[in-house]
């Protein structure tokens, strides 16, 4: 596995592999990562560092492999706080942590020491941290939220609540299917089409079907509402050609497990 990318580090301690945000590392305001499939105690289809409920794996498998990341990030893991993802654009704001899941895609907060946690098998990863208002988001983009711009209307939640200005927000984009591998049927693309005017230049088309760069149209939202591109890093990794590493939906037929994407301010 190539992890040469500027713009991420790769972690290991013992079996346990993450990656980091490098840009954020420096500004040393917030705990973070994105995990791999690498380092837990889950077994089988889940093997090994399952980190989302409800999909058939141990209860108590996940909760060791939380407790093993948030060991590593010194992170409690009573702070972890997760939502249910529905593929929505619902973005939660927490002034503290909630006492049930919510049927929600997206967090931000402006409080410490809460781990806001999004679960990944393909799926967009975004980060946000605001180092002035000292305000982070994290979002779980899907093609379904992507289509939605869920990524952009998380940067507007945290401008409204927070009064964050775009161009200070820094952004990662984490490991997620590359446009390599984002195949897709003419009706997808279609409803890409009427959501986005020049989706041709982020689509190839081979035999039929379609290929879709998620990651560059997430980006290309963020930058229109003001966020700069020189503080947008883009992990570069495929979780699908990558999927000994990662967890990938599209490679296993969907019996698999997720990584998480978590960020705490401290």
């Amino acid at each position: 596995m190539d992890f040469s990318n500027k713009n991420i580090s790769h972690k290991k301690s013992k079996c346990l592999e993450y990656l980091t945000f490098n840009h954020f590392s420096k500004m040393d305001l917030v705990k973070h990562c994105f995990t791999t499939r690498l380092g837990g105690v889950s077994t089988g289809e889940f093997e090994s560092l399952n980190l989302k409920y409800g999909i058939g794996d141990n209860d108590n498998f996940i909760i060791n492999n939380y407790k093993i990341i948030c060991d590593e990030l010194e992170i409690d893991f009573e702070n972890i706080v997760n939502c249910n993802q529905i593929h929505s654009d619902f973005i939660e704001v927490l002034y503290e942590k909630p006492k049930i899941q919510q049927d929600d895609d997206a967090f931000i907060t402006n409080v410490p020491n809460i781990a806001i946690v999004t679960n990944y098998a393909d799926c967009v990863p975004l980060l946000f941290l605001d180092p002035i208002k000292k305000v982070i988001g994290n979002s779980h983009a899907g093609w379904k939220g992507t289509l939605k711009k869920i990524g952009q209307k998380t940067v507007q939640k945290m401008v409204d609540e927070f009064f964050c200005e775009p161009k200070d927000i820094s952004v990662g984009i984490g490991p997620s299917i590359g446009q390599c591998c984002f195949e897709t049927s003419e009706d997808v693309f279609k409803e890409f089409k009427e959501s986005f005017s020049n989706i041709d230049a982020y689509c190839l088309k081979k035999y039929n079907k379609y290929y879709i760069d998620l990651l560059e149209i997430n980006k290309i939202q963020l930058k229109k509402l003001g966020v700069r591109e020189e503080n947008i890093a883009i992990s570069g990794i495929c979780t699908r050609c990558q999927s000994d590493y990662f967890f990938s939906y599209r490679a296993f037929n969907g019996k698999t497990g997720r990584m998480g994407s978590i960020i705490q301010l401290i």
